[in-house]
């Protein structure tokens, strides 16, 4: 069993047995409250994944950078706890460019929806093949665009729902650099429903 297309690639790869015997089950979406989006003025991306090295943070922060440096105007929020390493190059970032990234730290679920209601995308710049993440599907269910690297289950996931969209592979640092014309071509409204 497999829980995504991705998935029993992966495995029929490393097991060639294996392969006329897989099938892909799809783990059940998560469940997540209803949402009333209320999109911030300023374009603004939440990033879930903590400091975890194959989640792409570093990835994550040379893209905010090489947008911002090219004129993009954009916040982002960070949850979850950063060691001081990160925490350096978060406060470069932020004097350099007018305090643009707020760690929340670990915050209780609640703040996490509040913070979906006021987000225009959800970076997800994994460097590794995650069978089916639930950070995008979340993200899709709270009618916020993930912007992603095609790794794992992630682009059979958003391929069908999201028209214009180019998954960028992992470790690519144009994760940002891609995608945020579109946001500011959408507006405020949801890119979610445009086609």
């Amino acid at each position: 069993m497999a829980v995504s297309k991705r998935h029993a690639e992966l495995l029929a790869k490393a097991l060639p047995p294996l392969k006329d015997k897989l099938v892909v089950i799809y783990n059940p979406s998560p469940l997540v409250a209803s949402i009333r989006k209320e999109p911030a003025e300023t374009p603004t991306f939440l990033y879930l994944g903590g400091e975890n090295y194959v989640k792409g943070l570093y990835v994550l922060m040379q893209a905010i950078e090489i947008a911002l440096r090219e004129g993009v105007k954009a916040r982002f929020m960070f949850t979850n706890k950063y060691s001081n390493q990160a925490q350096l190059i978060i406060s470069r970032i932020n004097r350099r460019y007018s305090n643009v990234i707020h760690l929340t730290g670990r915050i209780h679920y609640t703040e996490v929806l509040n913070l979906y209601r006021q987000d225009w995308a959800s970076p997800f710049p994994s460097i590794y093949e995650k069978t089916l993440p639930y950070v995008p599907i979340e993200s899709i269910l709270l009618q916020t665009m993930p912007t992603a690297s095609k790794v794992g289950g992630v682009h059979e996931l958003l391929n069908p729902l999201v028209k214009g969209i180019h998954l960028v592979g992992p470790g690519d640092i144009k994760l940002l650099k891609n995608i945020l014309p579109y946001f500011h071509l959408c507006g405020k409204e949801s890119c979610m429903t445009k086609s």
